[in-house]
Protein backbone atom coordinates (compact mmCIF):
# COMPACT_ATOMS: atom_id res chain seq x y z
CA UNK A 1 0.00 0.00 0.00
CA UNK A 2 2.66 2.35 0.80
CA UNK A 3 4.54 2.09 -2.36
CA UNK A 4 0.99 2.56 -4.39
CA UNK A 5 0.75 5.95 -2.09
CA UNK A 6 4.73 7.01 -2.74
CA UNK A 7 3.63 6.54 -6.19
CA UNK A 8 0.38 8.37 -6.22
CA UNK A 9 2.49 11.24 -4.86
CA UNK A 10 4.66 11.18 -7.66
CA UNK A 11 2.01 11.35 -9.36
CA UNK A 12 -0.06 14.53 -8.08
CA UNK A 13 3.34 16.34 -7.53
CA UNK A 14 5.28 15.73 -10.92
CA UNK A 15 1.97 17.68 -12.40
CA UNK A 16 0.30 20.18 -10.04
CA UNK A 17 2.14 23.20 -11.80
CA UNK A 18 0.86 24.59 -15.33
CA UNK A 19 -0.25 21.84 -16.80
CA UNK A 20 -3.26 20.99 -14.57
CA UNK A 21 -4.20 24.52 -14.00
CA UNK A 22 -3.97 25.23 -17.57
CA UNK A 23 -6.75 22.68 -18.24
CA UNK A 24 -8.73 23.35 -15.06
CA UNK A 25 -11.30 25.67 -17.57
CA UNK A 26 -10.29 25.08 -20.64
CA UNK A 27 -13.82 25.70 -22.25
CA UNK A 28 -16.08 27.56 -19.68
CA UNK A 29 -16.64 30.95 -20.25
CA UNK A 30 -19.09 32.65 -18.42
CA UNK A 31 -20.90 29.63 -18.41
CA UNK A 32 -20.92 28.91 -21.69
CA UNK A 33 -19.35 25.97 -23.29
CA UNK A 34 -17.01 27.06 -26.08
CA UNK A 35 -15.49 24.43 -29.09
CA UNK A 36 -12.67 24.98 -30.75
CA UNK A 37 -8.37 24.15 -30.74
CA UNK A 38 -7.30 24.12 -27.58
CA UNK A 39 -3.09 24.03 -27.04
CA UNK A 40 -2.25 22.02 -23.94
CA UNK A 41 1.85 20.96 -22.82
CA UNK A 42 2.36 18.32 -25.48
CA UNK A 43 -0.66 18.24 -27.82
CA UNK A 44 -3.68 19.99 -28.85
CA UNK A 45 -7.01 18.91 -30.11
CA UNK A 46 -10.47 20.08 -31.15
CA UNK A 47 -13.41 20.36 -28.58
CA UNK A 48 -16.92 20.44 -30.16
CA UNK A 49 -19.64 22.53 -28.02
CA UNK A 50 -20.50 19.80 -25.58
CA UNK A 51 -17.15 18.62 -25.71
CA UNK A 52 -15.48 16.22 -22.94
CA UNK A 53 -16.28 16.04 -19.17
CA UNK A 54 -12.47 16.64 -17.66
CA UNK A 55 -11.86 14.52 -15.20
CA UNK A 56 -9.89 16.09 -12.39
CA UNK A 57 -6.31 17.38 -12.55
CA UNK A 58 -4.80 15.20 -9.84
CA UNK A 59 -6.48 12.16 -11.89
CA UNK A 60 -4.83 13.45 -15.28
CA UNK A 61 -1.53 13.41 -13.82
CA UNK A 62 -2.06 10.34 -12.82
CA UNK A 63 -2.67 8.48 -15.52
CA UNK A 64 0.15 10.69 -17.73
CA UNK A 65 2.55 9.22 -15.04
CA UNK A 66 1.65 5.59 -14.37
CA UNK A 67 1.30 5.31 -17.85
CA UNK A 68 5.14 6.28 -18.67
CA UNK A 69 6.72 3.16 -20.42
CA UNK A 70 4.06 0.84 -19.97
CA UNK A 71 0.73 -0.15 -22.66
CA UNK A 72 -2.41 2.07 -21.48
CA UNK A 73 -5.93 1.02 -23.12
CA UNK A 74 -8.58 4.13 -23.20
CA UNK A 75 -11.80 2.12 -22.88
CA UNK A 76 -14.46 4.94 -23.52
CA UNK A 77 -11.68 6.97 -25.06
CA UNK A 78 -14.44 10.12 -26.17
CA UNK A 79 -12.33 12.36 -28.10
CA UNK A 80 -9.22 11.75 -27.43
CA UNK A 81 -8.14 13.90 -24.18
CA UNK A 82 -6.90 10.95 -21.73
CA UNK A 83 -5.26 8.72 -24.59
CA UNK A 84 -3.51 11.93 -25.37
CA UNK A 85 -1.70 12.98 -22.16
CA UNK A 86 -1.18 9.50 -21.81
CA UNK A 87 0.74 8.76 -25.06
CA UNK A 88 3.50 11.62 -24.02
CA UNK A 89 5.17 8.68 -22.14
CA UNK A 90 3.11 5.54 -22.63
CA UNK A 91 4.93 2.59 -25.15
CA UNK A 92 1.55 2.44 -26.75
CA UNK A 93 -2.25 3.26 -26.37
CA UNK A 94 -5.20 1.56 -27.79
CA UNK A 95 -7.94 3.92 -27.63
CA UNK A 96 -11.48 2.56 -27.67
CA UNK A 97 -14.67 4.68 -28.94
CA UNK A 98 -17.77 2.98 -30.25
CA UNK A 99 -19.61 6.62 -31.00
CA UNK A 100 -18.80 7.24 -34.28
CA UNK A 101 -18.81 11.21 -34.32
CA UNK A 102 -16.44 10.95 -31.04
CA UNK A 103 -14.47 8.26 -33.46
CA UNK A 104 -13.82 10.95 -35.91
CA UNK A 105 -13.08 13.42 -34.11
CA UNK A 106 -10.81 11.16 -31.61
CA UNK A 107 -9.07 10.09 -34.87
CA UNK A 108 -8.57 14.05 -36.25
CA UNK A 109 -7.20 15.02 -32.79
CA UNK A 110 -4.71 12.46 -33.16
CA UNK A 111 -4.09 13.21 -36.81
CA UNK A 112 -3.20 16.78 -35.88
CA UNK A 113 -0.04 15.85 -33.21
CA UNK A 114 2.28 14.00 -33.37
CA UNK A 115 2.34 10.98 -31.62
CA UNK A 116 2.46 7.52 -33.20
CA UNK A 117 1.70 5.43 -30.63
CA UNK A 118 -1.65 5.66 -30.26
CA UNK A 119 -4.10 2.72 -32.02
CA UNK A 120 -7.80 3.67 -32.42
CA UNK A 121 -10.75 0.99 -32.35
CA UNK A 122 -14.31 1.69 -33.33
CA UNK A 123 -15.80 -1.16 -30.78
CA UNK A 124 -17.67 -1.24 -27.64
CA UNK A 125 -16.55 -3.05 -25.04
CA UNK A 126 -18.46 -5.29 -22.99
CA UNK A 127 -19.31 -8.84 -21.90
CA UNK A 128 -20.02 -9.89 -25.45
CA UNK A 129 -18.98 -9.64 -29.45
CA UNK A 130 -21.23 -8.62 -31.62
CA UNK A 131 -23.45 -5.86 -32.49
CA UNK A 132 -25.08 -3.58 -29.59
CA UNK A 133 -27.18 -0.61 -29.60
CA UNK A 134 -25.36 2.58 -28.46
CA UNK A 135 -28.11 5.39 -27.55
CA UNK A 136 -26.27 8.74 -28.60
CA UNK A 137 -25.88 12.18 -26.32
CA UNK A 138 -24.65 15.40 -27.96
CA UNK A 139 -21.74 15.37 -30.64
CA UNK A 140 -18.67 14.99 -29.13
CA UNK A 141 -20.33 14.91 -25.35
CA UNK A 142 -19.71 11.74 -22.94
CA UNK A 143 -23.06 11.06 -22.37
CA UNK A 144 -23.41 8.49 -24.81
CA UNK A 145 -24.40 4.77 -23.47
CA UNK A 146 -25.65 1.22 -24.35
CA UNK A 147 -28.49 1.62 -22.10
CA UNK A 148 -31.72 3.26 -23.11
CA UNK A 149 -32.29 6.76 -20.58
CA UNK A 150 -34.46 9.49 -20.97
CA UNK A 151 -32.08 12.18 -21.26
CA UNK A 152 -30.08 10.32 -24.41
CA UNK A 153 -32.33 11.93 -26.97
CA UNK A 154 -30.04 12.04 -30.14
CA UNK A 155 -31.22 8.86 -31.26
CA UNK A 156 -29.23 5.56 -31.51
CA UNK A 157 -27.07 4.01 -33.76
CA UNK A 158 -25.59 -0.15 -34.06
CA UNK A 159 -22.01 -0.38 -33.68
CA UNK A 160 -19.60 -3.10 -33.19
CA UNK A 161 -19.31 -4.59 -29.47
CA UNK A 162 -16.24 -6.65 -28.37
CA UNK A 163 -14.94 -7.72 -24.87
CA UNK A 164 -11.40 -7.18 -22.98
CA UNK A 165 -10.91 -11.08 -23.48
CA UNK A 166 -11.07 -10.95 -26.78
CA UNK A 167 -8.68 -7.79 -27.23
CA UNK A 168 -6.16 -9.36 -24.87
CA UNK A 169 -6.52 -12.84 -26.75
CA UNK A 170 -5.33 -10.53 -30.35
CA UNK A 171 -3.45 -7.69 -28.88
CA UNK A 172 -2.18 -9.30 -25.37
CA UNK A 173 -2.82 -7.89 -22.41
CA UNK A 174 -2.25 -4.27 -21.40
CA UNK A 175 -0.52 -2.88 -17.99
CA UNK A 176 -3.17 0.17 -17.11
CA UNK A 177 -6.55 0.22 -18.13
CA UNK A 178 -8.73 3.16 -17.87
CA UNK A 179 -12.67 2.62 -18.17
CA UNK A 180 -15.64 5.55 -18.76
CA UNK A 181 -18.19 3.55 -20.34
CA UNK A 182 -21.68 5.54 -18.94
CA UNK A 183 -22.49 2.66 -16.76
CA UNK A 184 -21.39 -0.14 -18.06
CA UNK A 185 -18.68 -0.82 -16.16
CA UNK A 186 -19.46 -4.03 -14.89
CA UNK A 187 -20.85 -5.28 -18.38
CA UNK A 188 -16.39 -4.60 -19.19
CA UNK A 189 -15.07 -6.37 -16.12
CA UNK A 190 -17.64 -9.34 -16.79
CA UNK A 191 -16.07 -9.51 -20.72
CA UNK A 192 -12.59 -10.17 -18.81
CA UNK A 193 -12.67 -12.32 -16.88
CA UNK A 194 -9.68 -14.58 -17.94
CA UNK A 195 -7.91 -11.14 -17.92
CA UNK A 196 -8.83 -10.49 -14.57
CA UNK A 197 -7.96 -13.82 -13.37
CA UNK A 198 -4.42 -14.59 -15.59
CA UNK A 199 -2.71 -10.74 -15.71
CA UNK A 200 -2.21 -8.66 -13.89
CA UNK A 201 -3.75 -5.63 -15.12
CA UNK A 202 -3.92 -2.28 -13.19
CA UNK A 203 -7.66 -0.07 -13.23
CA UNK A 204 -9.21 3.40 -13.22
CA UNK A 205 -12.71 2.78 -13.07
CA UNK A 206 -15.40 5.89 -13.07
CA UNK A 207 -18.23 4.11 -11.70
CA UNK A 208 -21.45 5.90 -12.80
CA UNK A 209 -23.84 5.59 -9.88
CA UNK A 210 -25.99 7.45 -7.72
CA UNK A 211 -23.83 6.22 -5.03
CA UNK A 212 -20.88 8.11 -6.45
CA UNK A 213 -22.84 11.03 -7.61
CA UNK A 214 -22.21 10.45 -11.08
CA UNK A 215 -25.14 10.50 -13.77
CA UNK A 216 -27.88 9.32 -11.65
CA UNK A 217 -27.26 5.66 -11.77
CA UNK A 218 -25.96 4.74 -15.06
CA UNK A 219 -24.81 1.21 -13.52
CA UNK A 220 -28.21 0.10 -12.92
CA UNK A 221 -29.35 1.12 -16.16
CA UNK A 222 -26.92 -1.71 -17.20
CA UNK A 223 -28.63 -3.93 -14.33
CA UNK A 224 -25.58 -3.98 -12.09
CA UNK A 225 -24.73 -2.38 -8.76
CA UNK A 226 -21.69 -1.40 -7.02
CA UNK A 227 -21.52 -4.55 -5.06
CA UNK A 228 -21.88 -6.34 -8.46
CA UNK A 229 -18.79 -4.07 -9.60
CA UNK A 230 -16.58 -4.69 -6.47
CA UNK A 231 -17.17 -8.03 -6.03
CA UNK A 232 -16.27 -9.24 -9.21
CA UNK A 233 -12.70 -7.67 -8.65
CA UNK A 234 -11.90 -8.64 -5.09
CA UNK A 235 -13.10 -12.12 -6.95
CA UNK A 236 -9.94 -12.11 -9.11
CA UNK A 237 -8.00 -11.01 -6.27
CA UNK A 238 -8.09 -7.20 -7.03
CA UNK A 239 -7.44 -4.69 -3.78
CA UNK A 240 -9.89 -1.84 -4.23
CA UNK A 241 -9.49 1.71 -3.55
CA UNK A 242 -10.84 5.24 -4.09
CA UNK A 243 -9.00 7.55 -5.68
CA UNK A 244 -8.78 11.83 -5.53
CA UNK A 245 -5.28 12.34 -5.60
CA UNK A 246 -4.98 9.68 -3.03
CA UNK A 247 -5.67 6.54 -2.53
CA UNK A 248 -7.47 5.49 0.37
CA UNK A 249 -10.11 2.35 1.83
CA UNK A 250 -14.04 2.54 1.42
CA UNK A 251 -17.05 0.84 2.66
CA UNK A 252 -19.65 0.08 0.29
CA UNK A 253 -22.15 0.74 2.69
CA UNK A 254 -20.75 4.54 3.31
CA UNK A 255 -23.62 7.19 1.88
CA UNK A 256 -21.67 8.43 -0.78
CA UNK A 257 -18.74 6.39 -2.38
CA UNK A 258 -15.69 7.47 -4.35
CA UNK A 259 -16.45 8.10 -8.42
CA UNK A 260 -12.80 6.65 -9.23
CA UNK A 261 -12.12 3.16 -8.31
CA UNK A 262 -8.60 2.08 -8.35
CA UNK A 263 -8.15 -1.72 -8.60
CA UNK A 264 -4.54 -3.30 -8.37
CA UNK A 265 -2.84 -6.72 -7.27
CA UNK A 266 0.20 -4.63 -6.44
CA UNK A 267 0.16 -5.91 -3.03
CA UNK A 268 -0.13 -9.66 -3.76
Amino acid sequence: MKSIIRRIGKAINGFSGGLLSETKTVRRVYNQYLSGTYEFENFSMYVPPEGIGMWEDQTKGFIRDTSEGSVFWDIGANIGFLSLYAADGAKLVRAFEPEPNNYRILNDNIESNSFDNIRTHNVAVSQKEGEAILYQGSEGGGTHSLARSENLKEGSVSVKSTTTDSLVAEYGAPDFVKVDVEGAEFKVLKGASDSLENHRITWLIEVHSSQTGKRGDRLSEHGATVHDLYGILTEYGYDVYGFDGDLFEFDLEDDALPLHWYATKDNN
